[in-house]
């Protein structure tokens, strides 16, 4: 479980870490890219259920909980570290992620709610030194960029235009910034819990006059 793997105690995770190393040991000095791929959520954590429309209810608040969408941060320190160990001349790659696994859910991973979680997982990471951040996927069930083929026709979902701007407007060299509320958030509750309610990424703007900036 997400608590379980915050104190550290989840003991999947803890195996999983292990064979990354024992592979990077084995294996660094012929590697080109450390990767790995990692999802936020399962259906039952947002009250919802595999492969069913969205369910409006209170548990689809942990959409927004920082403590939720940072523990991705906190496992790609674990995988950056084995990877500066064991394959220092690798760059690490996200090869495969979405906010919701088992294919995602109609109405969260193919509509705009799930671009608010695309734009924190691309800032995050490029300021955590990614370099190739892959979401899940391009067509196929509902976290589709390209829609749910062969069941309805290939469309673009709002991820891929959210994809396609933070690629025009973002370059690849990653501003150190912060975002300050106005107001602080609501108080935690064992649904939502504590965290900033504001963020922000800048880069050096794509393509632009030297010293143009992008913010996200």
């Amino acid at each position: 479980t997400l608590d379980e793997a915050l104190a550290g105690n989840d003991t999947t995770v803890i195996e999983h870490l292990a064979q990354m190393e024992a592979f990077g040991e084995a294996a660094g000095t012929s590697l080109d890219a450390f990767s790995w791929h990692t999802y936020d959520y399962e259906t039952p954590m947002l009250g919802m259920v595999d492969h069913q429309d969205l369910i409006v209810n209170p548990l689809a608040a942990r959409l927004w909980s920082t403590r939720h969408l940072d523990f991705a941060l906190r496992l790609q320190g674990n995988v950056t570290e084995i990877a500066r160990r064991t394959a220092p001349q690798a760059e690490v790659w996200i090869s495969e992620s979405n906010s919701i696994c088992h294919q995602g859910i109609n109405g969260v991973t193919n509509a705009y709610l799930n671009s608010l979680w695309l734009v924190n997982r691309l800032g995050i990471m490029a300021g955590a030194n990614v370099t190739v951040m892959a979401r899940q996927s391009l067509v196929g069930y509902n976290y589709s960029l390209l829609g749910n083929w062969p069941l309805e026709p290939i469309r673009p979902n709002p991820d891929y235009f959210t994809a396609v701007l933070f690629q025009r407007l973002f370059s690849d060299t990653v501003l150190v910034t912060s975002a300050v509320p106005s107001a602080l958030g609501p108080p935690a509750t064992n649904i939502t819990e504590g965290g900033d309610r504001a963020r922000a990424f800048a880069f050096c703007a794509s393509g632009a006059a030297s010293g143009a900036i992008a913010v996200a």
